[in-house]
């Protein structure tokens, strides 16, 4: 997809495109449920436009804490369609630290999941004053200062007609420098930095991964991990926008393999330990035994497994290669996007973190640290 400026733009250009085709396969009460482009769209439409009848302006911060869900996707792509910044807490973080995000992100509005992310969110409310709203996807979690999802979309519906003409203007006036979303570190070296990610940042990484490693118009995409986490985000969510490819959400961590039997994906991003486990359990002294079991876990259409976070290693990557399915280490980080270099299904070299993305430049200092320059680069650490 040549020449577009933001993220938003990318959805409305596949569901024009795309329409009546499954863009996201989610599940509901253990059973996978289809949303066509042309639906995803509409709802992305009917979020957009209830943000911008609550007040919402270009630039502002809205906070997003939950766990996958295809909410999740609608919300960050709604957000982005009001010309918001979208802030991504990990839905594991405590009350103290969701505080300290959102507080620093100065988030006007905030999605939560479900009621126990609710109650973190009531902890640390009145130290929030800028915190204007909160809708919760789960309508058990509403009440008491907390709009339900459902009323949100209903109420966005009702007053897209008078606001399409806003929302137009504002996708029209995004362009690649404009910042898209905020993504707090870890803060294991201090309080957690703001990564700041523009529209062009994540779209030059997903063009150039693109480009690096083509997709197919069948691909089917499994994501579990964490979409609040760029790894995930960028490979498994933007990526299957901009290239116009189904993506399958796992229910949990814990469904996974499952998953993998249902939907037969071509491709899945994982971590290694990940991978550790699946050797645990499916290992056997024989390696033929062992490869064979991992070529049915994985199933008949997979092209390459993803491995990113960490390293892998050789003993994992060596079993897997040995099985016969390509498994494609990369490195990156959340400043890059994050992907800055990664194998190829063509061009593999084991051990290693791969191949450094076209357009992008990374050289060792002399003290060993890693330098990196692209388009993918961050603007900066929010308010530092």
């Amino acid at each position: 997809m040549t020449g577009v400026r933001n993220i938003a733009e990318a959805l409305r250009r596949q569901a024009e495109r795309l329409g009546p085709q499954v863009a996201v396969r989610y599940k509901r009460a253990g059973h996978f449920q289809d949303l066509t482009w042309s639906d995803y769209r509409a709802d992305v439409l009917a979020c957009a436009a209830a943000l911008v009848e609550a007040g919402v302006r270009p630039g502002d911060r809205v906070g997003l804490l939950s766990e996958n869900r295809v909410e999740w996707m609608i919300a960050d792509l709604c957000i982005l369609a009001a010309g918001g910044v979208t802030v991504s807490p990990h839905a594991a973080l405590s009350a103290r630290q969701i505080h300290f995000e959102m507080h620093h992100a100065g988030a006007r509005r905030l999605f939560v999941s479900t009621a126990a992310q609710c109650d973190k969110v009531r902890q640390v409310r009145d130290t929030l004053p800028g915190l204007e709203g909160v809708v919760a996807f789960d309508a058990a979690a509403a009440g008491a200062g907390v709009e339900s999802w459902d009323d949100f979309l209903r109420r966005g519906r009702q007053s897209l007609a008078r606001h399409q003409a806003e929302l137009a203007r504002r996708e029209a006036a995004l362009g690649t420098s404009d910042l898209a979303t905020i993504m707090y570190t870890s803060g294991t070296t201090g309080n957690p930095k703001g990564v700041m990610l523009s529209h062009g940042n994540i779209l030059s990484n997903v063009a150039k991964c693109l480009e690096a490693e083509p997709i197919r118009p069948d691909d089917i995409v499994l994501c579990w991990l964490p979409l609040s986490h760029i790894y995930a985000r960028t490979c498994d969510f933007y990526q299957p926008v901009v290239a116009g490819m189904l993506v399958c959400l796992s229910e949990s961590v814990e469904t996974v393999v499952a998953d993998i039997a249902e939907v037969h994906p071509t491709h899945i991003s994982c971590v290694p330990r990940f991978y550790e486990k699946i050797l645990a359990s499916v290992g056997s002294p024989d390696p033929a035994v062992t490869s064979q079991r991992l070529r049915d876990l994985f199933g008949p259409r997979i092209r390459f497994l993803g491995a990113g976070g960490a390293p892998l290693p050789w003993s994992i990557e060596q079993t897997l290669l040995a099985a016969g399915l390509p498994i494609l280490p990369g490195y990156g980080l959340t400043e890059s996007a994050p992907v800055l270099s990664f194998n190829r299904t063509y061009r593999s070299k084991p051990g290693t973190a791969g191949v450094v993305l076209p357009g992008v430049e990374i050289k060792i200092a002399p003290d060993g640290e890693v330098l990196a320059r692209g388009p993918n680069i961050m603007l900066g650490y929010w308010k530092n």
